[in-house]
C-alpha cells in the first residue's frame, strides 16, 4: 500500500483557489523534505467538470470550483516539482 504525505486541500468543501491549492503543495513539500521523505502528493481530477451547469455556491459547484482550482495550480505545482528534483 502507498499513502501520500502532501495534499493540496481540493477536497474542501468551502471550495480553494488554485493559490491554496499550491500553498498547500508547496508547505507539504517543505514539510516532507524536513523529514527527508520522498513526496507523494494527493491531488483530485475531474473530467468533464465545466461542461456541467450548477450554482456555484452549491456542493457541486464547490467540487467543480476545486478541479478547476487543481487544474490551474498544476503547472506551478510541476514546475516547483522540477526545481527540487522530484518531476521530470
Amino acid at each position: 500500500m502507498v499513502g501520500w504525505n502532501v495534499i493540496g486541500g481540493d477536497s474542501d468543501p468551502q471550495g480553494v483557489t488554485p493559490e491554496q491549492v499550491y500553498y498547500k503543495v508547496a508547505h507539504g513539500l517543505a514539510k516532507v523534505e524536513k523529514l527527508k521523505l520522498a513526496p507523494i502528493v494527493l491531488l483530485h481530477d475531474g473530467a468533464q467538470l465545466s461542461t456541467i451547469d450548477v450554482s456555484p455556491d452549491s456542493a457541486i459547484g464547490k467540487y467543480v470550483q476545486n478541479r478547476e482550482s487543481v487544474v490551474s495550480a498544476l503547472p506551478r505545482i510541476i514546475e516547483l516539482l522540477k526545481q527540487k528534483g522530484e518531476a521530470e
